[in-house]
C-alpha cells in the first residue's frame, strides 16, 4: 500500500500481520521493525477517505474511494494508507475492522489461525484473479466470470483497453526496465544472508508474486494488450518494491 508518513512524500510499503496477530507492521529502511507497527488493540477508528493533514500535504483525490486512516495510540497518530485497487482497499478495511474487534480479548488475536470474511469482489483487475474463495477454491475472477453481470463488466473492460492501447514502445521500455530490476533481485535473493532469514519464505512469495505478473505482462504484449501490460507491470513493480525494502531490513 501507498504510506503517508509525516514528512516526505508517499512511499509504497509492504504491510502484514506480525507473526502474533497483534500488530500490523511495515519494512522500511529508515526504521527499525519495532517502530515500524501499530499494535491492533491501540486502533481506536478506521476512517475511510482522505481527511487527515497528512493526505492533505500530498493531495491525491482521485485515489479517495481506495484511501484510508488508521487513528491509534488515542487517536493521537495516524497511519495514512491509498490501496492499489478497490479489491485491496476491502481486503484490509474489513480485515483490520474485524480484528479490532477480536482485539477486544487478548487471546483472540494470539490464537488466530485465520480469517475468513464474506466480501464483494470488483472484477477489475489482477487481484480478482489472485483472491481465492474460501469454501470453493475459485478464484474471485472465474466466480465472477460465471455470472451474467461480471461477464458485462468484463466486456466493458475489454472495449475499454482496445479503444485505449497504449503505444508499444512506450510499455516495452517499461517492461525492459523492470524486467532488467527483477532478474537483479532474483539473483540478490539467493544469497546466504537472505536465504537464512526468517523473512525469506515471504521474500520469495512476493518474488513469484512479481515473476508470475512478468508473465503475464508479456502474453498481453504479444497478444497486442499493451494497456493491460502496461498495467501488470505497474503491479508487478509495486511488489518488487516492497520485496526491495524487506531485503533492505534484512541486510
Amino acid at each position: 500500500m501507498l504510506k503517508y508518513g509525516t514528512y516526505g512524500y508517499p512511499h509504497f510499503r509492504l504491510f502484514q500481520l506480525s507473526a502474533n496477530n497483534t500488530h500490523l507492521q511495515w519494512f522500511s529502511q529508515a526504521k527499525s521493525l519495532k517502530d515500524s507497527k501499530v499494535a491492533i488493540e491501540s486502533i481506536i477508528d478506521l476512517r475511510s477517505g482522505q481527511t487527515t493533514p497528512s493526505f492533505h500535504r500530498h493531495k491525491a483525490p482521485e485515489l479517495a474511494k481506495c484511501s484510508f486512516s488508521l487513528f491509534y495510540d488515542n487517536g493521537k497518530r495516524t497511519l495514512d494508507l491509498i490501496c492499489k485497487d478497490a479489491n485491496e482497499y476491502t481486503i484490509w478495511t474489513q480485515g483490520i475492522r474485524k480484528l479490532m474487534d477480536l482485539s477486544q480479548n487478548p487471546h483472540a488475536l494470539i490464537g488466530l489461525k485465520q480469517l475468513v470474511l464474506p466480501l464483494k469482489i470488483e472484477c477489475t483487475r489482477r487481484s480478482a484473479q489472485d483472491i481465492i474463495n474460501f469454501d470453493t477454491k475459485q478464484s474471485a475472477a472465474d466466480v465472477l466470470l460465471s455470472t451474467a453481470e461480471g461477464k458485462e463488466a468484463m466486456q466493458r473492460r475489454g472495449s475499454f483497453t482496445s479503444a485505449n492501447k497504449m503505444n508499444f514502445k512506450v510499455v516495452a521500455e517499461r517492461y525492459n526496465t523492470f524486467k532488467a530490476r527483477l532478474d537483479k533481485n532474483v539473483q540478490k535473493l539467493r544469497e546466504t544472508k537472505y536465504r537464512t532469514s526468517s523473512s525469506y519464505p515471504q521474500m520469495s512469495s512476493i518474488l513469484t508474486r512479481c515473476q508470475e505478473g512478468e508473465k503475464k505482462a508479456t502474453e498481453h504484449i504479444r497478444n497486442g494488450e499493451y494497456s493491460l501490460a502496461d498495467e501488470e507491470v505497474w503491479r508487478a513493480d509495486v511488489d518488487l518494491e516492497s520485496l526491495k525494502n524487506i531485503m533492505r531490513v534484512v541486510a
